[in-house]
């Protein structure tokens, strides 16, 4: 099972709880209530060898993560933002894609499989 460093959580958490539905954020937060664990070494082994993640699971994480990711390119773009804010932004967008990557790169149960 992959654990997360807490970025990546409260990134997660941020994403399914600004734009997830009803159903998706019961799914994230029934994942966290079950496997708590925060990788608190960034170096550390992602991956504890356990169960894979559910592809539920990474199915909510990866599609809210995607509309943060729209929604902080917008941002980014925006004519209003000011150029210290777009490269607090940039460092935000590239830490979500550091996020995604990882969801990406756990281990998925199919069901049926």
């Amino acid at each position: 099972m992959i654990i997360f460093t807490l970025k990546e959580r409260r990134l997660i958490d941020e994403a399914v709880t600004n734009f997830g539905d009803d159903k998706e954020r019961r799914i994230w937060r029934d994942r966290v209530i079950d496997h708590p664990e925060i990788r608190h070494d960034p170096a550390a082994s992602p991956d504890d060898g356990k169960e894979g993640m559910p592809w539920d699971v990474q199915n909510v994480a990866l599609s809210n993560l995607h509309r943060l990711e729209r929604e902080l390119r917008a941002k980014i773009e925006s004519e209003n933002t000011l150029d210290d804010d777009a490269a607090e932004l940039c460092n935000d967008l590239a830490e979500l894609n550091s996020t995604v990557e990882a969801v990406r790169a756990s281990r998925v149960s199919v069901p049926g499989h």
